[in-house]
């Protein structure tokens, strides 16, 4: 995105805001360092997606959060992205979980499902490090622990900031996060 909309500017090309974010959808396939970063940056908020594709291809919708849920991540390393949407086996996983739940959030878009439907499609893909499984398993029933797509690293949500001091696994690491639930200023 910033490339995109750097060159934009140095060279005075004049393309729209959409355009830029086409474009930086095209280089995120190519390169295949991710299938979604960029339509969610343009949705902004919480961005569900019905339909996959850049901007003005794609389909997106806002998801509400009425509930107090907290967030916080952890990352133990990483995990390639390239690595995952180049193995057609991998694809194909996480392509058949997420329409599951995908049809499901649409019909219910309450970010309480999103925290469920998460930890279950993290079970079902099953793209974590032997030392991430073992976390999300020893988790404390009140915080529910889902994989970040795509890393070893996990979230964390929770509802009570004493929650996390009570765990025992990776305190240095922890990190509570701000949920941004709506867009600044939405480029278009």
């Amino acid at each position: 995105m910033g490339a995109a909309f750097c060159l934009n500017e140095y060279f005075n090309l004049e393309l729209s805001n959409l355009e830029l974010f086409q474009i930086a959808h095209k280089a995120e396939v190519l390169t295949k360092s991710g299938l979604g970063d960029v339509i969610g940056l343009f949705q902004g908020g919480l961005e569900l997606r019905i339909k996959g594709g850049a901007p003005g291809y794609g389909k997106t919708t806002s998801m509400q959060k009425d509930d107090d849920w907290k967030l916080a991540t952890a990352s133990l390393g990483p995990l390639s992205t390239s690595s995952v949407l180049s193995d057609p086996i991998k694809r194909k996983t996480v392509n058949n979980a997420s329409s599951k739940f995908i049809d499901e959030l649409i019909l219910k878009p309450k970010f309480d499902n999103f925290v469920h439907f998460t930890a279950e499609f993290t079970r079902k893909v099953r793209l974590w490090s032997s030392q991430l499984h073992s976390i999300l398993d020893t988790l404390p029933k009140y915080i529910i622990g889902a994989q970040i797509m795509l890393g070893d690293a996990l979230f964390l949500f929770y509802h009570e900031d004493e929650e996390l001091t009570e765990l025992n696994i990776l305190s240095d690491l922890i990190q509570p996060e701000e949920i941004c639930t709506k867009t600044i200023k939405r480029l278009s």
